[in-house]
């Protein structure tokens, strides 16, 4: 049975990786072929949707730090429920603000033992309707 650490390893640290690389085709391999990502303010993308969409939103030097906090995970056979918190940081730059916020995420494992995406839902901490 796989350990959190693992599946942490083999899929999360990737993807946080992936975008402070600019790395978009290592990305998109995290993603199962009937991935289906759920972004907040707009359609689900499935994994066609993702290889037109996302590559062009790395953009080297644009993501200083990509931090990925496991809040809870539960291995079940072959699919594992994954939920935490994340933290994005921009270079100067690309003067963004800081992104942080959550995630549920379906996790399948494939027939080589890796782990990838079946279903990613985010949302950022960061909405007017919530600030004091």
């Amino acid at each position: 049975m796989d350990t959190v650490k693992e599946i942490y390893q083999d899929i999360y640290r990737n993807y946080a990786l992936a975008w402070e690389t600019a790395d978009a085709d290592l990305w998109l391999s995290l993603w199962d072929e009937n991935g289906t990502q759920m972004p907040p303010g707009g359609p689900s993308r499935n994994k066609d949707d993702l290889r037109r969409i996302l590559p062009p939103r790395f953009v080297k030097n644009m993501v200083s730090s990509f931090v990925i906090e496991l809040d809870e995970i539960e291995v079940l056979g072959d699919v594992a429920f994954a939920r935490g918190r994340y933290t994005c940081d921009y270079t100067e730059e690309h003067a963004q603000p800081q992104t942080d916020g959550k995630f549920l995420s379906i996790l399948k494992r494939q027939k080589d033992g890796k782990w990838k995406f079946h279903i990613d839902c985010f949302n950022s901490n960061i909405d007017p309707a919530y600030t004091s």
